[in-house]
Parts: structure tokens; C-alpha cells; sequence
């Protein structure tokens, strides 16, 4: 298991339990115009926390934007095997 989520409403916590691949997932995002940040207590995960005026568009692009970071990241390392 490389990662696990968890929250409460929209603040979640990815728990990403590699250093490298939780870079690649946050350098993808960020390339896609995501912010998101590590906690402050805990550098394997990585905190998302949408302001409460977030709209159903900007939630469906984040989660479009993740999968496409999650599978850019599982396809840099099926190329490294």
C-alpha cells in the first residue's frame, strides 16, 4: 500500500508513504495549477483544505487533476521496473 486518505468533509489527508513518490504527486498538481501543502506535523501526508466558497466545478477539477497526477506517477514507475 503506497498511500492512504483520510478526512473529515473536504479537509483530507493523503498519506503518502514514499518521499519520492509523494514529490512527483505534488509536483504533478502543481504543474496542473493545484495547491497543496504537507501538514505540519506529519511530512507524509498532504493536506487538502478547499476554502468553504469551493464550487462542484473546482472540487471535479481537483479530483481530475489527481487521478491524472496519480496515474502520471504509476506510469513513471511501471517505466522504471
Amino acid at each position: 500500500l503506497l498511500l492512504d486518505l483520510w478526512g473529515l468533509g473536504l479537509l483530507i489527508g493523503v498519506q503518502v508513504y514514499y518521499s519520492d513518490i509523494r514529490s512527483i504527486i505534488m509536483r504533478a498538481l502543481a504543474n496542473d495549477g493545484i495547491m497543496v501543502a504537507y501538514t505540519l506535523y506529519n511530512p507524509e501526508v498532504i493536506r487538502l483544505e478547499p476554502p468553504l466558497v469551493v464550487t462542484q466545478g473546482q472540487v471535479d477539477r481537483f479530483l481530475e487533476c489527481f487521478e491524472k497526477a496519480l496515474k502520471g506517477t504509476e506510469d513513471l514507475l511501471a517505466q522504471l521496473e
